[in-house]
């Protein structure tokens, strides 16, 4: 199978990998042909890229680091956490505090996703693409979960200081639950006091959670400070340097990469490769540089099922890849002015040959 983006997908095409709702149930199952009112079904539920099956990309497969199953789980846990713990205080008066069994629900989620990870530790991160951008808030924050649990571990945390971070990753957007949902969810550039609005999760995170008692201070400290720069450039306090613990810049990066590399309702996610050429442009001023690097090491820049160019013009499917050397994959080329066959090649044996960009 291999992504492809929806506006370019045909009446007929066969569908690779399943797509789910907002609820977290199945909208449509792998294996479908798809037809003209199927495609615009996922278009009026914002997915913007799907996996298909073709003769050109046949038996490649995708490797997920969570599986589908255990994603759609957990986004579907945190979205059960963020509402109920919302709709409790608001029932009882209160702003704050996350309710006893909510908080325990977050670890039973991130105790799933260590086991996860643990048992596919030979697979890189990778772009999901299973839920529409009505979910961008839970899936976001599950993704930033794994990526700074992935990191945490890169950089030798023991097992309770990444289940700290796991949880202040898991939680670090809470505010949220504050901000109005046409305003999370609005196409189109927002205006300066709806930013200023939005800018307030931090803070408001924050206050929900300060007094809890059984919530680690890195978790607190995570939620609070995961906005603020090393330049003193961020928000909600302004801080800069040393003020700013490594555990939270773990998440901040992981952060802006999920943010970077997410469809949303008003605009396309940009390359996993572009995402990380400006986070190296960020680790300059704003984020620490040894963090980024560490966090790299855990991110695949081309999945299998992606089409990408060569320098020599060819173009070709990643079909996989090796952790260590990421960038010198294994890749069926489709495309060949001197050829009219499929075939394979190991970029590790083809030092000559990079790879100069992804075709939609």
């Amino acid at each position: 199978m291999r992504l492809y983006p929806l506006e370019q997908i045909e009446s007929g095409q066969i569908l690779g990998r399943s797509i789910f709702g907002d609820n977290g149930g199945m909208l449509l199952a792998a294996g479908v042909e798809l037809t003209p009112s199927l495609i615009d079904k996922l278009s009026d539920n914002n997915i913007f890229y799907i996996y298909i099956e073709d003769e050109e990309s046949k038996g490649i497969e995708p490797k997920p680091l969570v599986e589908d199953r255990v994603m759609v789980r957990t986004v579907k846990s945190i979205k059960d956490v963020m509402e109920t713990s919302l709709y409790e205080n608001r029932a009882k008066g209160r702003s704050g505090v996350v309710p006893l069994k909510m908080y325990r629900k977050v670890m039973d989620t991130i105790q799933d996703l260590l086991k996860e990870l643990e048992s596919h530790d030979d697979i890189l991160y990778t772009v999901s693409e299973l839920m529409g951008t009505d979910m961008y808030t839970y899936k976001h924050c599950v993704n930033v979960t794994v990526l700074s649990i992935l990191t945490a571990q890169t950089l030798g945390y023991n097992h309770e200081q990444v289940r700290n971070v796991a949880m202040g990753a898991l939680l670090h957007d809470i505010g949220k639950i504050e901000v109005d949902t046409e305003l999370l969810n609005k196409h189109g550039t927002l205006d300066h006091d709806e930013m200023v609005e939005l800018m307030k999760h931090s803070a408001i995170g924050y206050e929900i959670i300060k007094d809890d008692p059984v919530i680690s201070s890195y978790t607190k400290q995570i939620v609070r400070l995961h906005h603020e720069k090393l330049d003193g450039s961020g928000y909600p306090l302004g801080i800069s340097g040393d003020e700013i613990p490594d555990f939270v810049q773990i998440v901040t990066i992981a952060d802006m990469f999920d943010a970077m590399t997410s469809d949303r309702a008003y605009r396309l996610r940009m390359p996993v490769y572009s995402a990380i050429e400006m986070l190296m442009v960020e680790a300059v001023t704003r984020v620490r540089p040894d963090i980024l690097q560490h966090f790299i090491q855990n991110i695949c820049i081309y999945p299998p099922g992606t089409t990408v160019r060569l320098t020599d013009g060819r173009e070709g499917i990643i079909v996989d890849y090796r952790k260590k050397t990421p960038d010198r994959p294994i890749i069926r080329i489709i495309k060949d002015p001197q050829r009219s066959d499929f075939y394979e090649i190991d970029l590790i044996r083809e030092l000559t040959i990079f790879i100069d960009g992804v075709v939609d």
